[in-house]
């Protein structure tokens, strides 16, 4: 199996080889046609996602004939096992090598596009055509994931995932305030010399994460802040003694 990188990174798995043509020089190019598939982290784990998607290998010949051969040439010193579709009915006189005022008034038509579109309506995907509004409403989750992926610059991905990150932005930015301060009452709780010991990990992995989560700003929530609460309240006293019960209520009433 043959596997290449896009310039993003993303890899993609080669199914074949074949013969295109760039739209700028006019070369007879050669590409490698997969499958691609991005990975993006997010808040809510790793997702992943895969297309269809090509990569360019290199420039080959004005000339139909020489590109042909050249082609066949570099595949068999680089990629000798590879499927190449210029082999077998294949005819490069499929191929148009695209004039300069071919290109140009493609791209116009594509600014035409541009212009003429409602990038606040999703325009593939399962929510194709919704407003991005609705769906945040609807399924914030999927909007984060949308917003937080790797799209290709430019695309009409990335111009609805700029759309959602503004809307979201606000939100955002209160639930990094809030994190950010949540984090700075636990370190005051924990104290200064105890969360330094904590941190440089002298007191368990869980003390040594949870110090550095709260150190970079990142406050833990559920079972994580449930734990901290307990070590916490038992500094107070004995598990479920009076002393204890009464400063986790305490805790709980503020973190919770």
């Amino acid at each position: 199996m043959i596997i290449l990188s896009d310039s993003y990174g993303n890899l993609i798995r080669v199914s074949h080889f074949a013969i295109s043509t760039g739209d700028k020089a006019g070369f007879y190019t050669l590409r490698a046609y997969g499958t691609r598939t991005r990975y993006t982290q997010t808040e809510f784990g790793l997702e992943s996602e895969s297309d269809d998607a090509s990569v360019y290998i290199r420039n080959l010949s004005t000339d139909k004939e020489q590109a042909l051969d050249a082609a066949k040439t570099y595949l068999s010193k680089h990629y000798p096992s590879a499927r190449f579709s210029g082999v077998v009915n294949f005819s490069l006189d499929d191929i148009h090598r695209i004039s300069r005022e071919q290109t140009e008034a493609r791209r116009a038509a594509e600014a035409e596009r541009i212009a003429s579109t409602d990038f606040s309506l999703f325009q593939g995907g399962k929510y194709a055509g919704r407003s991005v509004n609705d769906v945040i409403a609807e399924d914030k989750n999927y909007c984060e994931w949308f917003s937080n992926n790797v799209w290709y610059k430019d695309s009409d991905n990335a111009r609805t995932a700029a759309i959602i990150n503004a809307i979201l932005a606000p939100e955002r930015e209160a639930r990094l305030h809030a994190s950010e301060a949540t984090c700075t009452a636990l370190k005051a709780e924990i104290g200064a010399d105890v969360f330094q010991s904590w941190l440089d990990g002298r007191c368990g992995n869980f003390c040594y994460n949870i110090a550095t989560q709260i150190n970079a700003g990142s406050a833990p929530t559920g079972r994580g802040l449930a734990i901290v609460l307990e070590i916490l309240a038992k500094w107070a006293g004995r598990t479920n003694s009076k002393a204890y019960k009464a400063r986790l209520a305490e805790l709980e009433a503020k973190f919770n």
